[in-house]
């Protein structure tokens, strides 16, 4: 007898899903797609960065113990383990990306103004998967931005303050460009 594909769900249970999905991850999806480069604000990655890795957490062991009981459905040993490992692991990361990302997309276009924030940079060494060519981090959020010249690049220092100025609101912004402030460190360190 061929193995059980697993527990069959309706229609309406699938469109739920796919819709809890598109609204959880879709701006962020959305911003990385289109090329857009958005940021949330220092207050809010300092505020909710700590409760939404163990909010995630939380959510995946939880989680962990409903995967586990669909995982009794299936006869297959390796569709049981992909579904018991795989299903905690994504939902912990959906919901990380939403509170990381969505929601803060979300909440910015709620009142959108000129906003800056003030930042720090970090290094200005080649980090990750970064596609430019004067790659620079930033402090307060974990994030890297590319200089739009060498001449830019070359003011830029760890430790030096920026202004990232944009649209948006004190939940995060698409940015638009960035300053060094004046006094700001601009010689070799």
């Amino acid at each position: 007898m061929p193995a059980r594909l697993g527990p069959k769900i309706s229609q309406t249970a699938a469109l739920l899903i796919f819709l809890a999905v598109a609204v959880l991850a879709g701006p962020g999806l959305y911003v990385n797609f289109v090329k857009a480069t958005f940021i949330v604000s220092p207050d809010w990655w300092s505020r909710f960065a700590i409760p939404t890795f163990i909010g995630s957490a939380v959510l995946a062991l939880l989680s962990f113990l409903v995967f586990l009981r669909l995982a009794k459905s299936y006869e297959d040993k390796k569709q049981r383990w992909s579904l018991i490992i795989m299903g905690p692991l994504g939902i912990a990361a959906l919901v990380f990306w939403f509170v990381r990302m969505s929601l803060p997309i979300m909440l910015s276009q709620i009142s959108p103004q000129a906003t800056s924030y003030e930042m720090t940079v970090r290094t200005t060494q080649r980090e990750g998967k970064v596609r430019c060519d004067y790659p620079f981090s930033i402090q307060e959020i974990s994030e890297t931005f590319c200089a739009t010249s060498a001449d830019a690049y070359g003011k830029l220092r760890p430790g030096s303050k920026i202004e990232v100025f944009g649209k948006g609101n004190q939940w995060g912004m698409f940015v638009e460009g960035y300053r060094l402030l004046a006094g700001a460190r601009t010689g070799r360190s």
